[in-house]
């Protein structure tokens, strides 16, 4: 079922990476359920292939992690990985801006899924994590599928360059 958004993103192409499983795929789901059309690829490499092919009104939208701004262990290199994002983001912004394309990233909080399933494995850790937040609770797939309707919509028209926390109130800042 298409939401009302399903017009504001009809015929605009959306480029979502690691949508196999989790936030990638909740959010793959959500824009084709609003009318986009799906590219599943690497980040970096696939933005070098499409961006010849974007008209203005085009909207790519990277996502990192909350962990981008504060690369700690268990996971450092995967954090800095997330972090080279924003910063991917705020060159590309600038570059396509001219040309009427919008360069945006979501930083999501802790959403369980197979690849944190290790943060969330027991009681302990689960409530650990939801007291991190500010609304006590772990996110949704849902949650983040959402966001990056919303920066993909023309609704955002005027928003680039920017990281958008979806952490439910997580410390996340530099």
């Amino acid at each position: 079922m298409q939401s009302s958004h399903a017009a504001k993103l009809r015929d605009k192409v959306a480029i979502v990476t690691a949508a196999t499983a989790g936030i990638g795929l909740g959010i793959a789901i959500r824009l084709g359920q609003e009318g986009a059309k799906i590219n599943v690829r690497s980040p970096i490499m696939l933005t070098r292939e499409v961006v010849p092919h974007l008209r203005p009104g085009s909207s790519i939208v990277y996502i990192s992690s909350y962990t981008a701004f504060n690369p700690t262990p268990p996971i450092p290199m995967y954090a800095v990985s997330k972090t080279a994002l924003l910063g991917l983001t705020k060159a590309l912004a600038e570059e396509l801006g001219p040309k009427g394309i919008r360069v945006n990233c979501i930083a999501p909080g802790v959403i369980p899924t197979k690849f944190s399933a290790a943060l969330v494995e027991s009681k302990e850790k689960e409530e650990g994590v939801k007291n991190a937040t500010f609304l006590k609770r772990l996110g949704r797939p849902e949650d983040i599928a959402a966001a990056a309707a919303f920066l993909s919509s023309d609704d955002a028209s005027y928003i680039t360059a920017e990281t958008l926390l979806v952490a439910g109130g997580m410390q996340s800042r530099l």
